[in-house]
């Protein structure tokens, strides 16, 4: 592990400085793991002539070296007659020598990247995904505290990852709905794209599921969904689709009203630019099976992993999750899920209903629209708020 977080050398505001190192060292930034997003992982990218390169955890064991038994010849065994395991260990210190490097370099870039955002003062780190760091920050201006979505530094020099984050932008800016997350200011400031949105104070629906264990009673998760599905129709209704919808990017506010985020690599289905046939985008264990499989989509994909969510909020569980994204799209292309009832025996038989059709491998046989499936929602939630009052 590297040591402790030092100033970087350019020239900042001592003040400055201590506020970015405060913020970095709180949250121990340089663990690709500490992010609560990349619990569920970062949005899979396929796309390799453009994808970055994936950085192994800094808590994963490094391949273990081969070890060569007496006798044997070749230069390995010559060199251990010289030094025994000498150059083995020569190289791992300088492969060490060499993250530590990147790493302290990395350090240094966010750093300067907190500092160069004048009217926002960071209070500590959100999430983390492939694209952007968010963070809990102040609006200096209006004391308002708010998400500020910060654009990886080794991504701002790359056109087509600079291209999506203002298409996120475009996005977030044209939809104007209460069950989407409003953003109120963007801009770049010394080579860093941000952008500013509401903050929920209340968490994600992901941390909802966790901090419970088990699945939502019904009465909890109708609403939910109705919710979710009005926003989501308003999006297709701008023409957007949003291609990463998962309990991660849905925000609770205090009332327990639910908001879409986080459109990074949602796409006009006008729009043919920035995506090559076949290339997949989104998080495997949300994807619909058009998804998974490279196909062009429409609003019925979302409307797939909308099913996803709702099986997750009533059951507890993924039906389509599995440790290998391979597995797990295979499943979602080829497989069926598991009637809710054996999770959760106080599901209704019309909510499960509404998941199975949600989740029609065929996208003809699903819900054409997010307000077809809120409508027969809303018929449920009027019969759950006569059985459970309050």
């Amino acid at each position: 592990r590297p040591g402790p977080l030092t100033a970087p050398s350019h020239n900042l505001p001592p003040d400055t400085q201590q506020r970015a190192l405060a913020v970095l060292s709180a949250d121990d930034l340089l663990d690709d793991d500490s992010s609560a997003e990349l619990a569920e992982g970062p949005p899979l990218e396929l796309d390799y002539e453009r994808a970055p390169p994936r950085q192994r955890p800094v808590s994963e064991p490094s391949a273990p070296s081969t070890v060569y038994g007496e006798g044997q010849s070749g230069s390995a065994g010559s060199a251990g007659s010289e030094g025994g395991d000498g150059g083995a260990f020569t190289a791992a210190a300088e492969a060490d020598d060499q993250q530590n490097v990147a790493q302290q370099k990395q350090r240094m870039k966010r750093i300067a990247q907190i500092a160069s955002i004048k009217r926002y003062k960071m209070d500590r780190v959100l999430g983390r995904g492939g694209m952007a760091t968010v963070y809990l920050a102040t609006d200096t201006r209006t004391g308002r505290p708010c998400a500020l979505k910060l654009m990886e530094p080794h991504l701002a020099e790359d056109e087509v990852f600079v291209e999506r984050f203002k298409r996120e932008i475009k996005a977030s800016i044209s939809l104007s709905h209460e069950n989407i997350v409003g953003v109120f200011d963007f801009g770049e400031e010394n080579g860093t794209y941000y952008m500013a949105s509401e903050y929920e104070d209340a968490g994600t629906v992901a941390a909802l599921l966790k901090t419970l264990d088990r699945p939502l009673p019904p009465a909890l998760a109708v609403p939910i969904m109705m919710g979710f599905l009005d926003g989501l129709g308003a999006a297709h209704a701008q023409g957007f689709v949003h291609r990463d919808l998962k309990p991660a990017n849905l925000m609770l506010t205090s009332g327990g009203v639910v908001k879409i985020g986080d459109f990074g690599i949602a796409k006009a289905q006008t729009d043919s630019t920035l995506t090559k046939t076949g290339a997949l985008f989104g998080t495997p264990a949300y994807m619909s099976p058009e998804q998974a499989t490279g196909q062009e989509l429409d609003g019925r994909s979302d409307l797939f992993a909308a099913g996803i969510i709702f099986y997750e909020l009533l059951a507890g569980y993924n039906p389509y999750a599995h440790e290998n994204p391979s597995t797990t799209m295979f499943a979602i292309a080829r497989g069926q899920a598991r009637p809710i009832f054996d999770a959760n025996p106080t599901v209704p038989g019309a909510a499960e209903k509404v998941v199975m059709r949600l989740l029609e491998k065929d996208k003809g046989k699903r819900y054409q629209t997010a307000a077809e499936a809120r409508d027969d929602l809303m018929a449920l939630g009027d019969l759950l708020q006569k059985q459970f009052p309050g």
